[in-house]
């Protein structure tokens, strides 16, 4: 049995594919891990940012309760100023 030259070129040919397709299927699993991985990362990061917000958008809300407590403070006539001629008398601001 005589084996030509065309015939090692296919059987070469074959085995290369093969091999090919071998290592881009293991490839192919390992980037899907990575992107599953990835995708649970961001999901996570995603989650974070989300907390915080939250978080910044209660302290917001907390500020400006505290500076609307104070400005109704600043506000009001609860403020005392001295007389000049007689210290201990306190009056009001009107």
């Amino acid at each position: 049995m005589k084996i030509n030259s065309f015939e090692i070129i296919t059987i070469v040919y074959v085995i290369g594919m093969a091999c090919y397709a071998l290592l881009y299927s293991y490839s192919f699993k390992n980037l899907n891990n990575r992107v599953k991985f990835l995708e649970e990362k961001m999901y996570l990061l995603i989650e974070i940012n989300k907390n915080e917000v939250e978080v910044i958008k209660k302290l917001n809300e907390n500020h400006q309760y505290l500076v609307n407590i104070f400005n109704q403070i600043e506000s009001a006539d609860v403020r005392f100023r001295f007389d000049k001629d007689n210290p201990t008398e306190k009056k009001t601001l009107n």
